[in-house]
């Protein structure tokens, strides 16, 4: 769609105008302002890494599509990927209907979909600020596979993960507290003597990936604090894009939510 029809569009739809002569004057002198809007929000999100909802036409600069929209010049795997991610909006209606406890055995999920060995839920209570933890091997995940034994097999990272089941904003202010929950973890004090993380064995200089999962929204100063402690966050946005990514509940294209309830109670 071209921008000024766009513009003609939502204006029509939120009654900005009140003829078509007011709404074709104001989608012409309005054109390049969105477009350059449109463009700081694009590469915003994608210094980030985060998951957009639209593009520009590769053809046409002025003309903006859907980001799953597939062009001509797309290779097979990428149009198979972008048909997986389309049902990204599917899967983050259905985790805004899960309940706090089925959002933990989501990022439990999750931390197996990017392979994680054998992630662990702690307990409801006692569970220190950290709610899913596992450790990541590395043995045959660099670029050559070392048969006979090589650095691989000593690179093992652990990931620690907070479940923030929140429908109001995600501040700086519970980024910090993450850091010093993973802090204490990783000293191993606590209130219940170590129980809720006796499985969490990080040596004193391995390396710890920290996840920030959750259904609030993220305010600019968490996503900049975020990005420069190297914390990982996951709002609803990008869980729902790695879910589809995954095709977790889809089959042949289609989307079934009882396939995501399975999953998700597979990693309670």
């Amino acid at each position: 769609m071209d921008a000024a029809e766009l513009i003609i569009a939502v204006g029509n739809e939120k009654g900005w105008f009140t003829s078509t002569a007011e709404a074709t004057d104001r989608a012409s002198a309005w054109k390049q302002g969105l477009l350059k809007r449109l463009r700081t929000v694009l590469s915003d999100l994608r210094e980030i890494d985060h998951p957009v909802r639209f593009d520009f036409n590769s053809s046409n600069p002025e003309m903006i599509q859907g980001d799953c929209y597939p062009n001509t010049a797309d290779s097979l795997e990428l149009v198979r990927c972008k048909e997986a991610r389309s049902h990204a909006d599917r899967y983050r209606d259905e985790v805004r209907l899960l309940t706090a406890t089925d959002f933990e055995a989501i990022c439990r999920g999750i931390l197996s979909l990017i392979g994680c060995q054998n992630p662990m839920l702690t307990p409801a209570s006692g569970d220190q600020g950290i709610d899913v933890f596992g450790e990541f091997a590395m043995r045959g995940r660099l670029d050559r596979t070392y048969l006979l034994g090589g650095p691989d097999s000593m690179m093992n990272f652990w990931i620690m993960g907070q479940a923030k089941h929140y429908t109001g904003e995600i501040g700086p202010d519970q980024i910090r507290e993450f850091i010093g929950a993973q802090d204490l973890a990783r000293r191993g004090i606590g209130y219940d003597n170590g129980e809720a993380l006796a499985a969490l064995n990080a040596k004193p200089y391995q390396a710890v990936h920290l996840f920030f999962l959750t259904t609030g929204k993220i305010t600019r100063g968490a996503w900049i604090l975020a990005k420069r402690t190297g914390m990982i966050v996951f709002d609803e946005e990008r869980i729902s894009a790695l879910l589809a990514d995954h095709e977790v509940a889809t089959d042949s294209n289609v989307f079934f939510p009882e396939g995501l309830r399975e999953w998700v109670r597979a990693n309670s």
